[in-house]
Parts: C-alpha cells; structure tokens; sequence
C-alpha cells in the first residue's frame, strides 16, 4: 500500500518545523523498488494520482505494461545527451569521450530515428555502410565506429531505458578488417635505427627540437615502446635508476606505467637528464600540444639519413628508411612501437611477458599488430627444427631409436661481459642449431635459462654442468660447459669459442 504525508521542514527564518504545502507518496513500484514521489497540494488529487501510481504498478507486476513505454516515449536525442553525461562521469578521456560521441552521432544521424523503438540492427548497419562510404572509412574505423554505437546500448539496457541491447549482436567481420589495412607499420632494421639516430644527432633545429635531442626523442621511443603522447609527457623526474614511470593521467588506458629501460639507453640517458630543466617536459611544450611534430620531424630526418645512406654507397632501389615501402606498411612515430615490440619477440621472451611490457589488455593485439617477424626471423625458428629427413637403411635391417637424453652433447662457451655471441649448439649428433646468447658473468642462472630458451623442445635437457672463471685480459671471461644432465657427459674434443 502506497502513504501520503506531508514532509516536515525547519524554517531558516524563524527556526520552526512548518509543513509542506505539497504531498507525498510513498508506494512500491512495477520492479519492486520502493520510491517515494512529490504529488500536488490538493489532498484529493493527491489520493487520485497514488491511486493511478498504484494501479501501474499492479498491472506492470501482472506483465500487462511495458516497464519501458515512458523510455520509448522519450526522444532519442535526450538519451544520446544523458549517456555523454554519463560518460563524463566515468574514467574516460575527454579525448575519447569526444571521439565516441562523434562517432555514435554520426551513424544514429543517418537512421532518421526519433525514438528508440524507430532503432533496428538493420538500420544502424544501413547508415554505418552509408558513413562509410561517404567518408571513405576503412574495416577498422567501421568497427571502431559501430563499437561506440554497442556502448550506447549497453548504457540503455543499464540504466534500464531499454530490455536488451538492439545493437549487441552487429560486428564487422575480421577478414574484412585484416583484408583493408589502411595503414599498417612495418618495425625499423638495426641498421636504418643506427643511420636515423646518428644522422639527427648532428642535424639542424627542426620545429624548435634540436638534432641532439630529436636523437634521444627515437632513442627513447624504441627503448621503451612509449606512445607519442605518452614520450611528449616525459619529464626529468620520471626517470630513475634505469626506470621510467609515466603518470596516469598521461597513459592511453589511464594506469600508471612503469618500464625497465635498456642498461646501455639509461648509460646515455641519465647524463643527458642532468642537462634538462627540472619539472619541464623534456621535449617542450610544442610536442605535448601538437603531436604531428613527431611525424613532421621524423619524416624529415629519415629523408636527411635516407640520402646519405645512398651517398656512402647505398642503393639507391632499395627500401633502407623509406617512410613507406612497397608494401603499402608506413615507418611513422607508432612504427618505434612497432619496433620495440619485434625486437622483443625476437629475443624469445613469453607472449605474457611482451604482453606486460606493450602494456596490452589482449595478447592478441600485440601479437597480431605489433610483433613483425621478418624472413630471417622465421629461417632461423625453421633451424630449430630435429632432423626429419628419412634415413637410409640396409634391407632388413631394424632401425632402433635412441633416446635424446643417451647421447651426450656439450658446448663449451667463452664469453665476457656486455658480449652478444652467436654459437652453434651441438645437439644429439643433428646439424648444429643456432642461437644468441647474452653472456652475464656471475649469473650462471640467467644464462643457463637463455640457453635453454633457445634449444628445441626435444632437448629440454640440456644444462650447465660446469662454470670456470679464467682472468683474461679485461675479463673474467668465463667457461660454460653444457651437457645432459642424466648421464653428465660431456664431448672431450669441444673447441671454445
């Protein structure tokens, strides 16, 4: 049963509990809530409207009303204004706020609808097609686009405006998403890193940047991955003890993130830091506001290295720092990203641990957008490969098969700090594999795992049986013998490396 009163009130003036003139009531709603409503100040026409409260309640429990027909009756532009409020209510960028807006707009535009129920699948996928066309939108922006439209039906069904999600089930399919790639990256070679930063380093002032530090800017973007935005927020403090830690508020998925930097980047980086005003934005302001400087800057300095490269007997036919190669793939400012992910792949590390440090909320978009693998990349992970070539053998004779773990293999490694030595790893009698292994003295451990990261599954045995330091030189320089660990053999006639 519903109540009406009249609420009580403290006067400011004179400090007495008045009575409203208006009426109240109380009373249970068609979803069981319990609300409480301003009626009018007559009595009787309070009563009568409680009553007709009541009623809809009653018939909405019996299913006999729509619990959404004052939704419906709503017009479609005041749910569009209440879900942007919404959002700038949540933990979301202006930036991005804007840009779904737009983009949920711009489609429900074009399906003339007035109210919700005037919406359909249908006629959102007919105007997201006739956005497309008109603007000329690839696969990608168009599931970008119809990704926004699903959020606002999904703020719908929550706020309970709506029973269900009129838009949950329309996707754009992924083979026409990976078959119009508008713009897709390629990742830097060692050498065209080398030429690009060496050739900035000694150029002119571009954009109030300077080569030193237009140098530095690449250098740290493909030690770290950063985004543009998130290198133009970069201060002096950010960095610390071969760390960088970027603030929340600077980071595309609002986290904080905090990355190893390279030992031989954070060499170069932290006398180059003392020379940087405290608190100020490493590269200015101009590249905070105006991301396109990156590009602009970037564009230029390829172009500059580019020609000396063919100066110094370069080819000139070939693709060596071109910014987009004949395969359509551009090497723009995301392409250091792009970089920064394959060298890692290339190292042999987890797709977890590449996933934590692109700072990826899907393994999937990094290793299908990021982690570029080249020709060289995929010879080499075919070498890995136990011989599978059919042996010959003499008529009726029976062909035994020996357990990996019964032949003995052994490789001795000489190697000194700060070394990248390539070494061919003697395994079961087959054909040597190679592999690249960092050499850490003092870290038997570290090493012992790199080198196992680099034998085939079939040899998962192999470990280090013996560690000698010998005072050579600068060294130590120190002695890694492998074998398998069951039968602890080794191979006596072994060279070192």
């Amino acid at each position: 049963m519903g109540e009406l009163y009249k609420r009580e009130y403290k006067d400011r003036k004179t400090g007495q509990k008045k009575l409203a003139p208006k009426w109240y009531a109380d009373y249970t709603d068609g979803q069981g809530v319990r609300r409480r409503v301003a009626l009018v100040k007559d009595k009787s026409a309070s009563l009568a409207m409680l009553s007709e409260l009541e009623r809809k309640a009653d018939r909405m429990r019996a299913g006999l009303v729509n619990p959404y027909e004052d939704h419906a009756k709503t017009p479609l532009v005041t749910h569009l204004v209440d879900w942007e409020r919404s959002l700038a209510n949540a933990n979301v960028t202006e930036k991005h706020r804007i840009l779904i807006r737009t983009r949920c707009r711009k489609v429900l535009d074009r399906t003339k609808a007035a109210f919700l129920g005037d919406l359909s699948g249908s006629s959102v996928m007919d105007a997201l097609s006739q956005l497309a066309n008109e603007e000329g939108l690839s696969a990608q922006t168009k599931a970008h686009t119809l990704q926004a439209v699903r959020q606002f039906g999904r703020w719908l069904v929550k706020d309970q405006r709506w029973a269900s999600n009129l838009f949950g089930f329309l996707t754009v399919p992924a083979a026409s998403i990976r078959a119009d790639q508008r713009h897709e990256r390629r990742a830097f070679s060692i050498d065209e890193l080398t030429q690009l930063i060496n050739t900035a380093k000694i150029g002119e002032i571009r954009r109030n940047l300077t080569g030193p530090e237009r140098a530095m800017l690449y250098s740290v973007a493909v030690g770290t991955g950063l985004r543009v935005g998130e290198l133009a927020a970069l201060t002096p403090e950010c960095f610390r003890d071969g760390w960088v830690t970027l603030g929340a508020s600077e980071t595309k998925n609002s986290l904080e993130a905090t990355l190893p930097l390279p030992e031989s980047l954070w060499r170069a980086l932290e006398p180059w830091l003392e020379t940087r005003p405290a608190k100020k934005r490493l590269w200015g302001d101009g590249l905070y506001t105006d991301r396109a400087i990156f590009s602009k800057c970037l564009k230029f300095d390829m172009a500059v290295a580019r020609a000396e490269w063919i100066a110094n007997g370069g080819d000139p036919q070939s693709e060596f720092l071109l910014w987009c190669d004949s395969k359509g793939r551009y090497a723009d400012g995301h392409a250091f990203r792009t970089t920064f992910v394959s060298l890692l792949a290339q190292s042999g590390i987890s797709p977890k641990e590449l996933q934590r440090l692109a700072r990826h909320s899907d393994p999937k978009t990094t290793l299908r957008h990021y982690a570029k693998l080249s020709d060289t990349d995929l010879e080499r992970a075919v070498k890995c490969l136990p011989d599978l070539a059919p042996q010959k053998k003499t008529s009726g004779q029976r062909e035994m098969i020996k357990p990996a773990s019964a032949v003995p293999s052994a490789v001795p490694l000489l190697c000194q700090k700060g070394d990248i030595q390539r070494t061919d790893l003697i395994l079961n009698d087959a054909s040597p594999k190679l592999a690249e292994i960092e050499k850490t003295p003092g870290k038997t451990g570290f090493l012992a795992e790199k080198i196992k990261r680099a034998l085939p599954d079939s040899n998962r045995g192999i470990t280090v049986l013996q560690t000698v330091a010998l005072p050579l030189g600068e060294g130590p320089f120190y002695i890694f013998m492998l074998g398998h660990q069951d039968s602890g053999s080794t191979v006596p006639d072994t060279q070192y490396l």
